[in-house]
């Protein structure tokens, strides 16, 4: 089941259906592994380092013990046991494809700060999304204009530009609030403890669906109706524009 529903938490990441189906199709079509589009996907994932290589121990203790491992023999049969069960690979799946509608969301956003209709109210909401992304003032302009001008996914070579290092940090971001990945601060402290750990180890997933996607939409919807207010905007209709899914 959480294989399905974790990557329609797009949607909620975009607020664009569209975008969000997209997204599921691209994940449906990792089955199709022989395609050039999936291996040039594949590819330029784990140039980014967002999905692993077949020596996959280092994402199992991750996401499993949070940076608590404190036993190599652990990590190892852990390890073995996402092989086998073939946890990892479908999280590697998972996350390549969130590759798909985070690169629309990125276009949709440049594109609505180099729309002149749009107004300036909805341009600054979407300048806020990039600044979540890690995108900063100082390189918003130069990404904004080579995501709207770009109608393709990047290329490997195009990782080494500066508009393709802004895009591996706000990709991954993306990504990892997508496809939950718990670190440290998504664990309470009980965790440190043997007994904590165990009990804990899983349910820091759920505390960092809240955090990246229940939270998160809160947040959302406090920060529109607060630029839309400040536009000019009545309180009643900011708060409800604000709630609103497009950017």
């Amino acid at each position: 089941w959480n294989s399905i529903s974790e990557p329609l938490t797009a949607y909620f990441n975009t607020r664009d259906a569209g975008i969000a189906l997209k997204g599921f199709i691209a994940y449906v079509s990792e089955a199709r592994r022989s395609a050039q589009s999936i291996k040039d996907r594949q590819a330029l994932a784990e140039a980014i380092g967002l999905t692993t290589s077949p020596y996959f121990e280092g994402i199992v203790s991750h996401q499993m013990n949070s940076g608590y491992s404190d036993s190599v023999n652990a990590t190892h049969l852990l390890a073995r046991m996402y092989e086998r069960s073939g946890l990892t690979p479908l999280t590697n799946a998972q996350r390549r494809a969130m590759m798909v509608p985070g690169w629309l969301f990125f276009r949709k956003l440049a594109d609505t700060i180099r729309d002149t209709d749009t107004s300036e109210a909805r341009k600054e909401i979407a300048r806020a999304e990039f600044r979540d992304l890690g995108v900063s003032d100082a390189a918003m302009g130069d990404f904004v204009d080579w995501g709207s001008q770009s109608r393709e996914m990047p290329k490997l070579a195009d990782l080494g530009t500066r508009a393709g290092e802004i895009f591996q940090v706000a990709i991954t971001r993306f990504v990892d609030q997508t496809i939950q990945e718990p670190k440290r601060v998504d664990k309470p402290a009980l965790a440190l403890d043997p007994i904590g750990r165990l009990a804990f180890g899983l349910s820091s997933f759920n505390y960092r669906f809240m955090r990246s996607v229940h939270f998160a939409q809160i947040l959302r919807g406090v920060r529109g109706t607060a630029i839309l207010k400040a536009a000019g905007g009545g309180p009643v209709s900011s708060a409800a524009l604000g709630a609103l899914p497009a950017v």
